[in-house]
């Protein structure tokens, strides 16, 4: 599953997401609580303007890794798209006190915070 989740992260880095969404779905097929997969999957979704899923898969990912960078700063988008900026911030301040480092859960605060 660990090449799976690899060869699903290159398809859709090179812009091929109905692939992608396939090699997650198979991922999850194997294994329903592979936190990177539920990540991916809903980012898809997103990307795919399908709110509902996008949110079910996201869910997924943080309660199997509650700390998860990548789920983590997906909610947040998806929060800011639904027009929840409490809660995209909540996301955020939650991802820096585990991942202080992350520059870019840091600049979205600051542009949450500025809008």
């Amino acid at each position: 599953l660990d090449f799976q989740n690899k060869y699903g992260a290159c398809l859709l880095a090179t812009g091929k997401t109905g692939e992608a969404l396939k090699v997650y779905t198979y991922i999850l097929a194997e294994n329903p609580d592979y936190t990177v997969a539920n990540t991916n999957l809903g980012f898809i979704y997103m990307q795919e303007g399908n709110s509902t899923m996008a949110y079910n898969y996201l869910r997924r990912a943080l309660e199997l890794d509650p700390d998860s960078e990548q789920a983590l700063i997906n909610i947040a988008v998806w929060y800011h798209n639904e027009h929840l900026p409490d809660k995209a911030k909540s996301s955020l301040q939650h991802l820096l006190k585990k991942h202080p480092d992350n520059a870019r859960a840091k600049a979205m605060l600051i542009d949450l915070q500025t809008t």
